[in-house]
């Protein structure tokens, strides 16, 4: 049976891709977060929603636009031939640190109900931030 990936992007209306630069610059900024990296179908994913949102309530998208995504990083974003293009990655400050982000999870062992710490994500701590 087929289990969908947790950021299958088959259901989504907007294309999101990188320019040339864009790629680049993502890259770098990756390599800038070390263990804390940010997978593409996972910014993707995230990106393309908040689009369908604020299009489904309304809201037009002006043909290029910044994001803000995640603390300390900024997306440069426009619209051509109905592709999102990233323009640009860039960092907001200087990450200096990075704090895991847990969840507490009910899991059924047997009979016993367990509560279990479970990774969701890093939290980017910026030069501002502190």
């Amino acid at each position: 049976m087929y289990t969908p990936c947790k950021y299958d992007t088959s259901s989504l209306r907007i294309r999101i891709d990188f320019t040339r630069i864009g790629r680049r610059s993502f890259n770098r900024v990756n390599a800038k977060l070390g263990s804390a990296f940010i997978r593409f179908y996972q910014l993707e994913r995230d990106l393309a929603e908040y689009i369908e949102r604020h299009l489904d309530n309304g809201i037009d998208m002006i043909p290029e636009f910044d994001v803000r995504y995640d603390d300390g990083i900024l997306l440069t974003v426009y619209l051509s031939g109905g592709i999102y293009y990233i323009k640009e990655m860039t960092v907001i400050g200087e990450i200096i640190a990075h704090k895991a982000v847990w969840l507490w999870q009910k899991i059924k062992h047997g009979c016993d109900l367990i509560a279990c710490q479970i990774l969701s994500g890093w939290y980017f701590l910026t030069a501002d931030a502190c």
